[in-house]
């Protein structure tokens, strides 16, 4: 009803003034349906906190935090681009996860890859909602590659 009501403040809203869908609503529509396919495996974990990579306050202000969180399960992160990691442990606590989102500013989109020490056995990664368990190169590093604007959850046990 809201969005309906305020004639002519529809901007960054799922529909328009007329009750039309928009861009955002099929983005919105797509994150959806990726969250539902591994919303019990997400659910069982808790947020511990959150750091970034690349980031400064000249190149990404929107990514500067306050109180970065230290996440020993990452030992070493190769990317150019800025990158934001979310921090979570089992609720069980039997094992980590993280989720990884490619920062990169979008009026300016560009894809990242990223290169990932773990401190773990076994490295799922939830792409586009589906489980795909990864491999180090031959230098012990996980690659993921990023579109601008995405991100993916990663399982480590």
């Amino acid at each position: 009803y809201y969005m309906f009501a305020h004639r002519g403040s529809h901007e960054g809203t799922p529909l328009d003034e007329f009750g039309n869908k928009t861009q955002l609503y099929y983005d919105m529509k797509e994150v959806h349906e990726e969250l539902r396919r591994f919303d019990e495996i997400y659910l069982g974990y808790n947020h511990l906190g959150a750091f970034n990579n690349n980031s400064s306050p000249e190149t990404t202000p929107f990514l500067e935090l306050k109180n970065s969180y230290d996440f020993d399960i990452i030992s070493d992160v190769k990317s150019e681009s800025p990158l934001l990691f979310g921090c979570f442990e089992a609720k069980d606590g039997a094992s980590h996860a993280f989720t990884v989102v490619n920062y990169t500013n979008l009026a300016t989109p560009a894809p990242a890859d990223v290169s990932l020490k773990i401190n773990g056995s076994k490295i799922t990664a939830y792409i586009g909602g589906y489980p795909t368990v990864l491999t180090p190169d031959e230098n012990g590093y996980f690659n993921i590659h990023l579109e601008s604007g995405r991100g993916v959850f990663v399982t480590v046990e």
